[in-house]
């Protein structure tokens, strides 16, 4: 009796252990080792497939682990705003480590499908690339996909951001056994150079950047290869940095906040990256912020003096055609030109300002030269037609024939000059010639020309 009562009580220890087990135990459903968990259904196959891929080329190039987690509270236990819950779900599915001693790089998005409830955390590297002004900028349009069952374009749309944000404050990692000791920096939180370049405010002595970077992506590879080999001839030729960035938002400043204004950033891009050739760091950047729609230039050493005030006027107001209609690649290719132009002249001593501006682009194929030959031949035209259809008259010596005998009666006729009043003031021209460069102290405490506007 005593050993089926030991039996029993055995048996009702393992079923109460059972019945515990899942209250401390993450769901088996969100457990899958995978950086995007969509146990609500909310992909297609397809669709799940590619968020993955994407997902896994963020941790192989920069070290960051972006997930996201789908499910639905009604179904599957879990509180996205709970922090034993999360941490629970990156341990379980190996993207954490229970050791406070490992340092992470993660951003983590919950969406409880249930309520259309979400939520983010970030660890490490992901506290730079995600940050509540891109929760700001972006969630808005997020939230307008779901409203459409556009689910898949929502977590699109997030990847890209972070995607874009740590091209911008993080160092591509290679996969060459050179780089893997380097790679391993940004796996440990480590800043890159320009980063730490950056937050110490001194100017490197190698260029970390190639001279045209499109993390707006709004550039084809071929585009993108022939833009870059133009780029790199007219600087070596002219021993003058010409750059190109086309990014969407500008990330942070020196101090952790993010750029209110694009000129600090295309300042510290040109200063930190280490652009600009010779003892004097020669050189001139165009960037623009396709997110913002905002553009700037910013010059250096000699590019200072190449490109004045109103030079960099005559050329944006050309760009600008372009990037209006977001013809990137016109656009950037105008900026090329006039760039290789103005830098190969001032080189040769020649400066192009003021009155030097207005001569280019002038030339016999302009349709405003053409019209002034063209008006004098329609002149013509209607001139010899009126002479040819007119009443031809005989010459008359006096007025007899137009006047009524008898109505005319003059008394008296006098002829008396009474005086002439000329005066001449002589018109100085308002243009001088140039109206040469301003300029402005960056950051790094550099010098600076330049110039910024919108589009």
């Amino acid at each position: 009796m005593k050993k089926q009562k030991l039996i029993v009580l055995i048996f009702t220890m393992i079923m109460l252990f059972a019945l515990a087990v899942p209250n401390f135990a993450l769901d088996d459903k969100l457990v899958t080792g995978e950086r995007v968990i969509d146990v609500a259904g909310f992909f297609s196959g397809d669709e799940l497939n590619t968020l993955r891929e994407n997902a896994n080329k963020i941790a192989d190039e920069y070290g960051l682990d972006l997930l996201f987690c789908i499910f639905d509270s009604d179904e599957t236990e879990g509180d996205i705003y709970d922090e034993e819950f999360v941490y629970d779900y990156l341990v379980e599915n190996k993207f954490m480590s229970e050791s406070t001693d490992v340092e992470e790089n993660l951003v983590v998005f919950f969406l409880d499908v249930s309520t259309y409830d979400y939520n983010w955390y970030t660890l490490g590297s992901g506290n730079v690339v995600f940050t509540e002004k891109d929760d700001d900028d972006i969630m808005e349009q997020v939230a307008e996909f779901f409203g459409k069952d556009q689910n898949f374009d929502a977590f699109y749309l997030i990847q890209d951001r972070v995607y874009t944000n740590c091209e911008i404050e993080l160092s591509v990692q290679n996969s060459t056994s050179e780089s893997d000791s380097s790679s391993s920096n940004v796996a440990t939180g480590e800043l890159s150079g320009f980063e730490a370049a950056k937050a110490n405010k001194t100017i490197p002595n190698e260029r970390y950047a190639p001279r045209l970077v499109d993390t707006a992506d709004v550039l084809t590879d071929e585009q993108e290869a022939e833009i870059l080999e133009r780029l790199d001839e007219i600087s070596e030729r002219t021993n003058c940095d010409v750059v190109v960035a086309l990014v969407n938002d500008l990330g942070l400043d020196t101090t952790g906040s993010p750029y209110s204004e694009i000129t600090p950033f295309a300042d510290d891009y040109f200063d930190y990256n280490g652009f600009g050739l010779g003892d004097t760091r020669d050189g001139i950047l165009f960037t623009l912020s396709v997110e913002r729609r905002k553009w700037a230039i910013s010059t250096s050493g000699f590019g200072i003096d190449a490109f004045a005030d109103d030079g960099q006027s005559y050329i944006m107001d050309r760009v600008v055609l372009d990037l209006k209609y977001d013809n990137y690649y016109e656009g950037v290719k105008v900026f090329v030109k006039y760039a290789d132009k103005f830098i190969t002249s001032a080189r040769d001593g020649k400066i192009l300002t003021g009155r030097e501006l207005k001569k280019i682009g002038k030339t016999w194929t302009s349709p405003l030269w053409w019209a002034i030959p063209i008006g004098f031949i329609i002149a013509a035209l209607i001139m010899i037609y009126h002479i040819i259809t007119a009443k031809t008259v005989e010459r008359q010596n006096l007025a007899n024939e137009y006047t009524v005998p008898g109505s005319l009666n003059i008394t008296r006729s006098t002829d008396r000059f009474l005086y002439r009043n000329v005066t001449r003031t002589v018109i100085e021209s308002s243009d001088s010639g140039g109206s040469g460069s301003s300029t402005h102290t960056s950051s790094s405490g550099s010098s600076h020309g330049g110039s910024s506007g919108d589009f």
